[in-house]
């Protein structure tokens, strides 16, 4: 009987030195075998390139799982109010449309992986940084098969045809391990850049595959994935824009027809990136983040590109040292060419000779294009907030690491030519490979080993700040910054010295006052808080916020009529703000306005259904006006969120109201271990009284 072993999926078919055509029964040729295993791991490579990449990223980035939340992540996440539900997600806030000025405004695709991570974890740190590793090893693996692909067209004429896969592999590793890569991946926030990151080389990679397809539905296929991935990028973050122009770079360097033959064989793709540029405009209008970017500000556009420069040499000086690495840099403004001439002549020289050699298609050209374009929108646009920062260089250092590795494997082959080495062609292809790889894999574990090093400063806000002061002391922002977790970290004292510092260096700054006045608040000193806070309130007169807050330090101070005032202002700048609902709904019942109060908890708790604070406030003004029911409903979902002493003393208080007793004292029960575990003596009191009297009480439960 014949055999049908051999026919179907060949490919994987069990090990056999045989195959079979009808009944008769052929050797297969050491050469079909080969093939077929090379077949094989081609198909496995991707999973094993990522697999390899995931394992040395984890080995980098493991230690990060257990860092705190840093800078901005209070404001991405803690105080975004946007995240806290997944439906709906247009909703006003949703995790599509973020509030205004917040580092996701404008970005909703990132606001809403932030969004997923709450719905699974909550305010877990280790979710987010588990999702930022993910995506930064997903990137890389497809950066390796970019570069790949890119080293395989008909333009190298087979140079490169069989080390591609290697060469690739050390540039994807090297890139994905670097230092400077540390602030884009442990810093959460930075998830913009990071699926930014993986957008951007999915558009180049999928337009590329569009461009070398074989047949119509290829071609239509890999049309659609680079648009859904260009559109998605421009809902990451504003550098996407330069995402069809590298495409059209591309096309121009590798496929050397005319620009106008170009054109007409893939202008359906040009179009279709393209058309994702009214994406962008439309996140855009109404400046997301117009306290933080834009010609609007008070710094001159000139000013601002000249001090660039100086960074643009900083980038490049951290990608072969990388140290040191700051959280956030401040340097001084270049407000003239003879100030900045020193770095202004070498970035416009460079920037010549980059237009020089894309016009002559050059290789090198398009990867010097590709650093300065992904640059070119923070370079061109004023961002008051920040002069430079490592983030940026997420995507631009893989063009260096990829000229390194190139340029070092061209300048080992020369030197084995050099040496009279008679070995075939694709021998010493191999062999120069081998070396090249070798030489990679060192670099790539001494950058890996000062990655993770650095990767562990995060562990600690102190540790994150003090580095940033150890090289730059008059850091206004690292000043208040560390200041704030001196203060966390029970430290007040010298809190409150760096604090000083800072008012010192920038009596102006929004952001010193801001923390001054919380930490102040914190302390109980809210007279002194209020300065603080009324600054901030000058200082950006439309931040619903900072009115916010100058409202709490006035209701702690006793000035509740005021407090009002402001909580009512600050929700006319931004109605869907929880907290401000939350903070106008206590006062309004404190002074007996029940009713209204009860709106404002309901739209706190409507904008956030986790605040256990607004579920609490609610539960005791229903029960309070006499709607006992639904106040004791409000009071159990507060306890089942917030399992603290006060809110299942409260909630046992409801169920004595409610005159269910065996329920109240199962909860003060409750209330009374917590109250012991934490040694608060005058709660213990409180709540032994508290029990006694409805053990006293009678059994008539409803």
């Amino acid at each position: 009987m014949p055999s049908k072993r051999g026919h179907g999926r060949r490919d994987f078919a069990p090990v056999s030195s045989t195959a079979t055509h009808g009944t008769r029964t052929v050797a297969a040729s050491p050469s079909e075998r080969s093939s077929a295993w090379q077949l094989r791991l081609s198909r496995a490579a991707p999973l094993m390139v990522f697999v390899v990449l995931g394992a040395a990223i984890a080995t980098v980035y493991g230690p990060g799982l257990r860092a705190p939340f840093v800078h901005d992540d209070g404001a991405s996440i803690i105080n975004n109010h946007s995240i806290v539900r997944l439906w709906p997600l247009m909703g006003s806030p949703g995790p599509l449309r973020p509030p205004k000025d917040l580092p996701t405004s404008g970005r909703p695709l990132v606001n809403a992986s932030l969004a997923l991570n709450y719905y699974f974890g909550q305010y877990r740190t280790a979710g987010y940084h588990l999702v930022n590793d993910i995506v930064h090893a997903l990137t890389a693996t497809l950066l390796w098969a970019f570069i790949r692909r890119v080293l395989g067209l008909p333009c190298f004429q087979g140079r490169w045809d069989h080390n591609a896969g290697i060469l690739a592999f050390a540039i994807a590793l090297l890139w994905a391990v670097h230092p400077l890569q540390t602030q884009s991946v442990e810093y959460v926030t930075q998830r913009t850049e990071l699926l930014l990151g993986f957008s951007y080389i999915a558009t180049m990679y999928a337009s590329l595959r569009h461009l070398t397809a074989e047949n119509s539905a290829a071609r239509k296929s890999w049309l659609a994935i680079a648009t859904l991935s260009c559109f998605a990028g421009m809902a990451c973050k504003e550098t996407m824009v330069t995402a069809p122009i590298m495409v059209a770079l591309l096309d121009w360097t590798f496929f050397r027809g005319s620009a106008r033959n170009l054109l007409r064989r893939a202008w359906p793709l040009y179009a279709a990136l393209a058309s994702s540029w009214l994406l962008l405009l439309a996140l855009n209008i109404g400046g997301p983040r117009s306290a933080s970017a834009g010609f609007q500000s008070e710094l001159p556009a000139t000013v601002w590109w000249l001090t660039q420069c100086k960074v643009l040499v900083i980038y490049i000086k951290l990608v072969f040292w990388p140290a040191p690495l700051l959280m956030h840099y401040e340097l001084p403004r270049l407000e003239t060419l003879r100030d900045a001439w020193p770095w202004a002549l070498p970035v416009a020289v460079a920037i010549v000779a980059t237009l020089v050699l894309q016009a002559r298609r050059h290789p090198s050209g398009f990867l010097a294009a590709w650093f300065f374009l992904i640059l070119a929108p923070t370079f061109i646009v004023p961002v008051v907030t920040e002069v430079a920062a490592e983030r940026r260089m997420y995507l631009p250092l893989a063009a260096l690491a990829t000229f390194f590795v190139l340029a070092t494997y061209r300048a080992v082959a020369r030197l084995a030519n050099r040496t009279g080495a008679v070995a075939p062609e694709v021998a010493r292809s191999r062999h120069v490979t081998a070396i090249v790889l070798t030489a990679a894999l060192p670099l790539a574990t001494v950058y890996g080993a000062v990655g993770r090093q650095r990767v562990k400063v995060y562990l600690d806000n102190v540790a994150v700040w003090q580095s940033v002061l150890d090289a730059q002391p008059d850091n206004v922002v690292a000043q208040a910054s560390l200041a704030e977790a001196l203060d966390h970290a029970g430290r007040p004292d010298e809190a409150l010295t760096h604090f000083r510092r800072a008012l010192e260096l920038a009596p102006d700054s929004y952001v010193t006052h801001h923390l001054a006045g919380t930490m102040l608040l914190g302390r109980g000193q809210p007279e002194e808080a209020i300065a603080h806070f009324r600054r901030v309130v000058e200082l950006k007169p439309q931040s619903a916020s900072a009115l916010n807050n100058l409202g709490v330090a006035l209701n702690a101070a006793g000035q509740r009529a005021q407090a009002i005032t402001q909580y009512q202002r600050a929700l006319e700048f931004d109605p869907d703000y929880p907290e401000a609902h939350n903070n106008l709904a206590t006062a309004l019942a404190n002074q007996g306005g029940n009713e209204q109060a009860i709106v404002h908890f309901t739209r706190a708790v409507q904008l956030n259904p986790d605040y256990a604070g607004a579920l609490k406030g609610l539960g005791i003004v229903l029960i309070r006006t006499g709607r006992v029911a639904e106040g004791v409903e409000s009071l159990e979902s507060a306890a089942r969120l917030q399992s603290d002493p006060d809110t299942y003393a409260t909630l046992a208080i409801a169920y004595a109201n409610a005159q269910q007793f065996d329920k109240a004292l199962s909860v003060v029960n409750r209330a009374l271990e917590l109250a012991r575990s934490s040694g608060q003596t005058k709660l213990i009191e409180s709540f032994t009284a508290l029990r006694n009297q409805l053990q006293n009480a009678p059994r008539q439960d409803k």
